[in-house]
């Protein structure tokens, strides 16, 4: 199982690409040009958002708003990805390979309906060497959230905005 975002096996999700090339399954990978299956490029995100399989999920440092948690009381608005760019510096990434991921926060922002940030993810192999980097533009809807409006004025009055 890729984790608890991607419910579903590698090779479940094979079965359901449209654009499913012989590289990417274990029969036939060693025919590609480095002799092992890879991965596609639509499975990217499953790798590099952090929360692979047995994997603990990435964490953002705590933002000290207690105050907000406990109003939220478990409540999450509505969640989509927005932008993203993928691009391999020494890739391909390969089916089944141990990586390490680290991720910066780049940008945050919001538009009329959403609240959104921009995260870099950074994929490395064993010796270190940068495979590929992920940009990824994570959004939040606003009226998805019983209580924004109110929510947010309070924020923004303890930030002094």
């Amino acid at each position: 199982v890729v984790g608890p975002l991607f419910p579903f096996t590698h090779r479940r999700k094979l079965e359901l690409i449209t654009e499913w090339h012989p590289w990417y399954s274990e029969e036939a990978g060693h025919t590609s040009p480095w002799g092992r299956p890879i991965l596609p490029p639509e499975s990217f995100n499953q790798i590099m958002l952090g929360q692979v399989g047995g994997a603990a999920p990435a964490r953002f440092p705590p933002t000290g708003d207690e105050w907000l948690e406990k109003a939220l009381n478990g409540r999450t608005p509505v969640g989509l990805f927005g932008g993203c760019e993928v691009i391999l510096h020494a890739g391909p990434i390969f089916v089944g390979e141990a990586y390490q991921c680290t991720r910066q926060l780049v940008a945050f922002g919001e538009t009329p309906k959403a609240e959104f940030r921009w995260t870099r993810t950074f994929l490395r192999d064993a010796s270190g060497k940068l495979v590929a980097e992920m940009t990824l533009q994570d959004m939040q809807l606003k009226n998805s959230l019983e209580g924004y409006a109110e929510l947010r004025a309070q924020a923004d009055a303890k930030a002094k905005l």
